[in-house]
C-alpha cells in the first residue's frame, strides 16, 4: 500500500508539472516526456497493486496521458490550451485520488466480494428505475396528443423554411417536393447553397424556382464559425416569416405538417417546438441500426433534463419565432457550437416554459431518411461536444456506462455461482430493467418493434464507449470532416494554419 501511494503521488506531481508559468513555455519538450513518464507510472501502479478497483485508477492515469498528449501535438490557440487542459487535469486528479482512496479503503476495511457485490447492484437498480421513470415521463410528453385550436387562414402567421445544402443530389429534391405540397397558406421557402462543389446542388434548388422556392447563395464561413451556423444565419437574415423552420435534406413533409406545427405553437404559446421524427427503417436493415440512432435519442430521452435547464433537442427539424431568435443575439451567439438550436430552447424554457419537445405523429407526417452512414457520422460529430468536449467528462461517462450495463453481469455470474440468491435477483433486475429501457427507446426511433430490441442492449453500451472515445481522439488528433469541412477548427480553437494530419 504504502507504494502505491508513493507512485500516486508522484503522478500527480507529473501531472501538474507541465503547467508550471515558467515550464509551460517549454511545453514542446516537457509534455513528450511526462506522457512517456506517467504512462510508465500508470502501467506500475495497476501490476502493483494487483486489484480490480486499480483498473480504474489505470484508466483515470490514461485519460491524464491523454491531456498530456493534447499539450505536446499542441493544435489549439495556446491561451485556450492552457486553461483546458488546466481544468481537466486538475479534475482528473480528483477523481484518481478518490480512487486511490477507495483502493486503500477497501484493502484496510477488508470489504467482501459479497459486500461489494449488494451494494453495487443496489446502485444500479435504484440507478435504472430513475431511467425508468425519465423516460416514461419524456414518452409521455413527447408523444401526449394536444388538441390543437382551429386558426384559419388569415389568422395563421408566416412562415419561412430555412434548409442550408451543400453537395446534395435526391435527398435535396424529395425534400423539396414535400414541402411545395404543403397546404399552408403563408409558407416561404428559402435555400441556401453552402458554397457547394457540385453543380448539381444549385440545379437542383433552381429547378423549383417555380414552385416559389428561392435559391440563396452562401458564403464562405469565417474561421471562427462552424460552416452550418453561418449558413443558418444568413438564411435567418434572408427570412421574412414570423417563424422559422430549420431542417436537413433528410425531412419528409406531408401536406399538412407545417400548419399543424404552426397550430401547435400557438396552441401551446410556445416560442420554439424541436420534433423528434419517424425514421424511415435504413436499407439495408443492420444490427446497427438499432443503435446508432437510437442512442441518440436515448441521450435526449433518458436524462432528467428539465432538472438541469438542459432541456432536450434534436436538430433534424425544428422551428422557433424569428425574433426570439434575433433577440437572442442570433447565430453569432453560438458560431462554434455543434448543436446551436439547444442554446436558443434553454432561452426558450427560461422564457415563461417557452419550449417543447414533441415526437412526430403519423398524423403530423414528419419523417427522417437519414441513411446508416450519415447517422453515424452524425454521432461522432456530437457526442464529444455534448460531453463539452472535456475528457474527463468522457471518462466519467464510459465509467457509469461501463458501470451500469456491464457491471450487473459480472455480478450476476458470481452471485450464481456463489449462491448469492438475493444479489443475483438485484443483478437480473438490473439487467431487465436496461433491456427494457433501450426497447422502448428503439420502438421511439422508428415507431416499430424489432426482435432483437430486447437484446442489443448491451452492444448499445459498447458501441456508446467506443464512440464517446472515438468521437474524443477525432477532434483532439485528426479531423471530424462534416460536409466536406474540418468542424475541429471552430469547435476546439484549432489553428487553422496548422496542416492536416494524414
Amino acid at each position: 500500500m504504502q507504494t502505491m501511494l508513493m507512485l500516486v503521488g508522484l503522478s500527480i506531481v507529473l501531472q501538474l508539472f507541465v503547467w508550471i508559468p515558467g515550464i509551460w513555455q517549454d511545453r514542446k519538450y516537457t509534455a513528450p516526456v511526462t506522457v512517456v513518464l506517467l504512462t510508465v507510472l500508470s502501467v506500475g501502479i495497476f501490476i502493483i497493486v494487483h486489484k480490480a478497483l486499480s483498473v480504474l485508477l489505470l484508466y483515470l492515469q490514461l485519460l491524464s496521458v491523454f491531456n498530456m498528449a493534447r499539450i505536446a501535438k499542441g493544435r489549439m490557440n495556446p491561451t485556450y490550451m492552457y486553461k483546458t487542459t488546466l481544468r481537466t487535469s486538475v479534475t482528473l486528479l480528483v477523481l484518481q485520488i478518490f480512487a486511490a482512496s477507495l483502493l486503500g479503503a477497501s484493502t484496510a476495511l477488508h470489504w467482501s466480494a459479497e459486500h461489494w457485490f449488494l451494494g453495487a447492484s443496489s446502485i444500479i437498480v435504484l440507478v435504472q428505475l430513475l431511467f425508468t421513470i425519465s423516460l416514461s415521463r419524456h414518452l409521455h410528453e413527447v408523444n401526449e396528443e394536444h388538441v390543437a385550436a382551429h386558426f384559419t387562414d388569415h389568422d395563421l402567421p408566416t412562415v419561412t423554411v430555412a434548409i442550408p445544402a451543400r453537395n446534395e443530389t435526391a435527398d435535396l429534391d424529395a425534400c423539396l417536393q414535400s414541402l411545395i405540397d404543403s397546404d399552408y397558406p403563408k409558407l416561404e421557402i428559402i435555400v441556401l447553397d453552402d458554397c457547394s462543389q457540385q453543380k448539381q446542388t444549385p440545379f437542383i434548388i433552381k429547378s423549383f424556382a417555380h414552385d416559389g422556392v428561392r435559391f440563396l447563395a452562401g458564403k464562405p464561413a469565417p474561421d471562427s464559425w462552424l460552416a452550418k451556423n453561418y449558413a443558418y444565419q444568413q438564411l435567418l437574415e434572408a427570412a421574412s416569416g414570423d417563424y422559422v423552420l430549420f431542417c436537413g435534406v433528410d425531412v419528409r413533409f406531408s401536406s399538412s405538417t407545417v400548419r399543424d406545427l404552426v397550430r401547435q405553437l400557438l396552441t401551446r404559446n410556445k416560442l420554439m417546438i424541436s420534433v423528434m421524427p419517424i425514421n424511415m427503417r435504413p436499407e439495408p436493415f443492420q444490427i446497427e441500426s438499432l443503435i446508432t440512432q437510437p442512442l441518440r435519442y436515448a441521450w435526449e430521452l433518458m436524462l432528467p433534463r428539465r432538472r438541469f435547464a438542459s432541456p432536450s433537442v434534436i436538430s433534424t427539424c425544428w422551428i422557433a419565432s424569428r425574433g426570439m431568435i434575433l433577440q437572442s443575439g442570433g447565430f453569432e451567439a453560438v458560431r462554434r457550437m455543434i448543436i446551436p438550436e439547444a442554446y436558443l430552447a434553454r432561452l426558450a424554457v427560461k422564457h415563461n416554459d417557452g419550449y417543447s419537445f414533441m415526437a412526430s405523429s403519423a398524423q403530423l407526417g414528419l419523417f427522417c431518411s437519414k441513411n446508416l452512414v450519415e447517422q453515424r457520422r452524425t454521432l461522432i460529430r456530437t457526442r464529444y461536444p455534448q460531453l463539452h468536449r472535456k475528457p474527463e467528462m468522457v471518462g466519467l461517462q464510459a465509467l457509469s456506462n461501463g458501470f451500469i450495463n456491464f457491471a450487473p453481469v459480472l455480478i450476476a455470474v458470481s452471485a450464481a455461482i456463489m449462491g448469492w440468491y438475493a444479489i443475483l435477483g438485484i443483478a437480473i433486475c438490473a439487467l431487465l430493467l436496461a433491456a427494457i429501457n433501450y426497447a422502448r427507446i428503439i420502438q421511439q426511433t422508428y415507431r416499430n418493434s424489432f426482435i432483437g430490441s430486447y437484446i442489443v442492449q448491451p452492444l448499445a453500451a459498447m458501441y456508446d464507449i467506443a464512440i464517446i472515445h472515438y468521437s474524443m481522439w477525432q477532434y483532439e488528433f485528426r479531423d471530424v470532416i462534416w460536409k466536406d469541412r474540418n468542424v475541429c477548427v471552430p469547435v476546439m480553437r484549432v489553428e487553422p494554419h496548422l496542416p492536416r494530419l494524414p
